[in-house]
């Protein structure tokens, strides 16, 4: 049995040589094991799993697999972390029924067909931030000016919360995301969240509007199914999950097709919209962008592998490796917006904690990958490659700013 110092610390860091692939030591472990202990932030030893067979079975085992921070064992990414986000009660870390329940109350406004009647909002917000950039010139950020901006726009019209208050919900996002938080700068943090989401409540039990926030208020905190903190659990965790990772997804999506242009091409020239939704679940399988991966507790004796894990012992679900297992899809760390099966990636989870937020991010991914490359067709980097800085920091995988030039 390995001793702690043989463990792998996780998240190790990804190779610069291969910034889109996973930590080799990672890769490594998939293809021999498949699961094995790692040590976390706070010295517990969970264990990693990262098979896409194994995967999918431990996101399914509700009745043996608990998504519950509050329990014994559970692998919290960080102190801060687990002091603030950990311990609310939303979708991320509740189990059914009560997930269930909480999902349905948002669902009206994340389904498909809610998602396809704001598709022209959405395109109205990336065309108007192009033509932002365009105006200034040859040179953008393309983080900064345009993937924050999307998702931020789209997720403040949905809840219905002022788009003024932008810079104040992104440092609040990076500061709960970060490793480098410190748990007294975590806790600072929700605490401002929820003083401002309490004036929100405030403001909208004074004058209701049809956002999701308010009719959360009206329907379900004033009939009793929620409390005042539920609404506001709720809102923090759809504003938390639907800007990073969606950042992020635009960010590295973008610097994905720079450096393979010729399938940047095919989707210029291209109108098929199937097309396009294969590209986003390509690079999601790709991107591996929730690269801490989805964390759980064991509560009953659960089989994966060759190992019996045990009840109190912690799970890291590594869906970012179970991306590129190689028996699921051949030549794993190739990028091909034609792979037949990328629609089975699990970057947005899979079973009941599958992501209630992700047509809505692949719907903002399929919209800019239709336009900004056919309207600035002469978009490249304006950094060598290995200058680009990537975010490793936090719970997502992103990039600090992508530079980005084109023909004036």
């Amino acid at each position: 049995m390995d001793t702690q110092d043989d463990l792998i610390n996780f998240p190790p860091p990804r190779s610069m040589k291969c910034p889109f692939d996973p930590a080799p030591v990672l890769t490594d472990l998939q293809r021999s094991a498949g699961i094995g202990r790692v040590k976390i932030w706070n010295e517990s030893q969970p264990w990693l799993i990262t098979r896409h067979e194994d995967v999918k079975a431990v996101f399914a085992d509700e009745s043996r697999v608990s998504a519950d921070p509050s329990k014994p064992g559970y692998p919290e990414q960080n102190a801060g972390y687990k002091a603030t986000v950990g311990a609310d009660r939303s979708l991320r870390t509740l189990d059914n029924p009560e997930h269930d329940i909480q999902k349905r109350m948002i669902m009206g406004s994340l389904s498909a067909h809610a998602v396809e009647a704001i598709r022209p909002k959405i395109q109205q917000t990336v065309d108007g931030l192009i033509d932002d950039m365009l105006a200034k010139g040859n040179k953008a950020d393309l983080v900064a000016d345009f993937a924050a901006v999307i998702p931020m726009q789209v997720l403040c019209d949905l809840l219905g919360i002022p788009y003024a208050d932008r810079e104040f919900f992104a440092s609040n996002v990076e500061t709960s995301f970060s490793h480098a938080t410190t748990q007294a700068e975590a806790e600072a943090a929700a605490a401002a969240f929820f003083e401002y989401l309490d004036r929100q409540v405030d403001a909208k039990l004074a004058q209701p509007d049809d956002a999701l926030m308010s009719r959360l208020i009206h329907n379900q905190m004033a009939s009793g199914k929620l409390t005042r903190q539920d609404v506001k659990e709720i809102v923090r965790s759809l504003v938390f999950a639907g800007t990073e990772t969606t950042t992020s997804a635009i960010g590295l999506g973008m610097l994905t097709l720079l450096r393979h242009p010729d399938q940047m091409a095919e989707i210029v020239a291209t109108d098929d919209r199937k097309l396009l939704t294969n590209a986003v679940f390509e690079l999601m399988r790709y991107l591996g962008i929730t690269h801490t991966g989805r964390r759980r507790v064991i509560t009953a004796p659960v089989q994966v592998g060759d190992q019996i894990l045990q009840p109190g012992e912690g799970v890291i679900i590594a869906n970012t490796l179970a991306d590129r297992d190689e028996q699921i899809f051949p030549d794993a760390d190739r990028f091909d917006i034609h792979r037949p099966n990328a629609k089975n990636t699990l970057a947005f989870g899979y079973g009941v904690h599958q992501c209630p937020g992700q047509y809505l991010s692949r719907v903002e991914q399929q919209v800019v990958l239709a336009t900004l490359p056919r309207r600035i067709s002469s978009l490249r980097l304006a950094v060598p490659f290995d200058a680009v800085r990537f975010k490793e920091t936090g719970t997502m995988y992103g990039l600090h700013e992508l530079p980005v030039e084109w023909d004036a």
